[in-house]
């Protein structure tokens, strides 16, 4: 099957200047999942999925906690916890 076939006719573009919350908005209101990002002269710099978005917010929010008692006697464990 050609990729043409399946592909979507309506391109939605991101602004390189938006922000991720009018990204979200954008995917939420086109049903879609990424779109290709734009700069201020319409070249394409780069895309944007939720993946990425996903990505940037457990960077974010990711933390270490430490397990006690410990998982062993000899070292201390840590879990990841997300906020």
């Amino acid at each position: 099957m050609q990729i043409s076939k399946v592909m979507a006719q309506e391109v939605v573009f991101l602004n390189q200047e938006d922000t991720i919350t009018e990204a979200v908005e954008k995917f939420a209101n086109k049903s879609i999942s990424g779109a290709p990002v734009l700069n201020s002269d319409g070249l394409l710099v780069g895309m944007l999925s939720e993946k990425d978005i996903i990505n940037a917010m457990e960077m974010k929010f990711k933390r270490l906690e430490m397990v006690y008692p410990s998982l062993s006697m000899v070292s201390v464990s840590f879990i990841e916890k997300f906020d």
